[in-house]
């Protein structure tokens, strides 16, 4: 594990916390800063959206993101493991980094991931405009909550029945974005649930979203991580496959702690929440057919996953 890492986890939780929040805060500036100071020549285009592929040999960087715990370290690994594809190591200064390493690696598409991403996609594609994909994964929310549970980082996502405006107001805002920003041809959504039972269609969507071919050698459930030893310690790191080995764990536990299903169960009291559940096919009893029809971006979905 990288020291900075280390020293990071040793720290006592509340100045965890405050330090995460002052580093958004301090990205979030530098990646505004960067997007304005060196703007994309290349706009959104009229028409985005409609099935018009810009050439694959004009890509340069893949931005993967998602709300924390959904599945985004994976997904890099992933659909960053194929031809003509190079990971990069994880970098906490923001987009920019990826974006001008590319300019230094030719013949390359970067796959570049990063939770917060999500919150910057109007300052990348500002910066990089058709250039640059990007990758959004989303997961059933329950299964985030208790995969924090294991997993204490990512202090700046509430613990408590506000998790579900924090959660609602992420997905909504990037949405919008995705939708009415001119870039939607440039933006993948799928959700982790249809990742897992499906890994090779929805690596073979993702490849032709991008405009490129998909060999029967890329379309396996392997994937390789370049860069041994990055981030925080996860048991994806010890595994070489997309499984189901994560899938729906919130209702593997019979019998969990009052606290816990009462916040598993609080997006029943938020009607934002609700909305948002039912569009990604989030369920009472778990996950089915996606609800959500994508206007204007491209959104993976697996007709045959069911709960």
């Amino acid at each position: 594990m990288d020291i900075k890492v280390a020293i990071y986890t040793c720290m006592p939780s509340v100045m965890r916390q405050g330090l995460t929040k002052s580093y958004i805060a301090v990205r979030k500036a530098r990646e505004r800063r960067f997007s304005l100071l060196n703007p994309a020549e290349c706009r959104g285009v009229a028409g985005a959206g409609t099935g018009i592929q810009p050439a694959a040999d004009d890509l340069k960087v893949v931005y993967v993101t998602g709300f924390p715990r959904s599945g985004t370290t994976v997904l890099k690994y992933f659909f960053g493991t194929g031809e003509g594809f190079q990971q990069t190591a994880f970098d906490p200064s923001g987009f920019q980094k990826a974006w001008l390493q590319s300019h230094e690696s030719p013949g390359k598409i970067l796959v570049d991931k990063s939770n917060h991403y999500i919150y910057s996609a109007d300052n990348i594609f500002r910066a990089c405009g058709r250039k640059v994909a990007m990758v959004t994964v989303v997961r059933d929310p329950r299964d985030c909550i208790v995969s924090f549970l294991k997993y204490h980082e990512n202090r700046e996502v509430p613990r408590d029945m506000k998790f579900w405006d924090y959660w609602t107001e992420q997905h909504e805002r990037f949405f919008e974005f995705a939708q009415y920003s001119g870039y939607g041809d440039r933006i993948i959504v799928l959700r982790y649930e249809d990742l897992v039972t499906a890994p090779e269609a929805a690596k073979a969507y993702f490849l032709n979203a991008l405009g490129k071919s998909a060999s029967s050698e890329e379309l396996d459930a392997s994937y390789t991580n370049q860069n041994p030893g990055e981030g925080w310690d996860d048991s994806v790191h010890e595994r070489d496959r997309v499984s189901t080995f994560a899938l729906s764990k919130w209702r593997q536990n019979e019998a969990p702690d009052r606290s816990l299903k009462e916040l598993l169960d609080g997006w029943r009291k938020h009607p934002a929440a609700i909305r948002m559940m039912d569009r990604l096919g989030y369920t009472e009893e778990g996950f089915g057919v996606l609800k959500m029809k994508p206007d204007g971006f491209h959104f993976f979905s697996s007709d045959s996953t069911e709960a």
